[in-house]
This record gives C-alpha cells, sequence and structure tokens, in this order.
C-alpha cells in the first residue's frame, strides 16, 4: 500500500512548501493530496486513509472530532504565537524542512498506529 499524505491548508504558500519539501516522498512512489477547506480535507481523509495529515490550526473548529479516524496521524501546522491546542504534535510555520521530513520519517517508518492519533 502507497503511503499518503494530506495537506490540509487554505494558504496557498504553505501548500506549495510542503508540495516542493515532499517532492523526494512522490518520487518514491508516495501520494500527497491537498485541501484549502474542512469539508475538502474531511472527503479525502476518509476516502484517500492517508496514513499522515498536516493540518492548519485554524481548519479544525467545530470538526474536531472528524478528523480522528484509525491509522491517522495528525500533524497540526500553527504560529508560534497561537494559543496550544489539545495536540501532542505539531509543528510551526513557517515550516523548515527538516521539521517536515523528521514528521514524515517519524511517522511513516512507524508499522502500526494507536487507535486515536494525538489530537
Amino acid at each position: 500500500m502507497r503511503n499518503k499524505i494530506l495537506v490540509v491548508d487554505a494558504d496557498l504558500e504553505t501548500c506549495e512548501t510542503l508540495e516542493q519539501i515532499l517532492e523526494e516522498f512522490v518520487q518514491e512512489g508516495g501520494e500527497i493530496f491537498f485541501a484549502h477547506d474542512q469539508e475538502s480535507g474531511l472527503s479525502i481523509l476518509h476516502k484517500e486513509k492517508p496514513r499522515l495529515v498536516f493540518l492548519d490550526t485554524h481548519l479544525v473548529d467545530e470538526y474536531e472530532g472528524q478528523w480522528l479516524e484509525d491509522g491517522v496521524h495528525i500533524v497540526l501546522m500553527r504560529q508560534k504565537h497561537e494559543p496550544t491546542q489539545k495536540s501532542e504534535d505539531f509543528i510551526y510555520k513557517p515550516l523548515k524542512r527538516s521539521q517536515v521530513l523528521e514528521k514524515c520519517q517519524e511517522v511513516l517508518s512507524r508499522e502500526t498506529f494507536a487507535k486515536i492519533p494525538p489530537m
């Protein structure tokens, strides 16, 4: 099964940055999906079953519980000045290549996942 990553962010620049950072991931047979709002992000999440989701904190809102999917690891993307949410896993914007690749390596190299991702 192919490793899949979902990026959910309304900011086009953030999506382009992640696309550039993850270019090698795609060349090695991985798939990346992009969504710019909650509804399309949740639709892709349930249809494609990615192993890793990079999710902007502004797109969680009332949909928080819907992002919890078995086998999916959520990494929230937030600004340093934003208050901490309930997530155990996050990275700061602007995104750094090393941060993103470290999260990918950490999550995609796992054999199994907890039932509920850290959110």
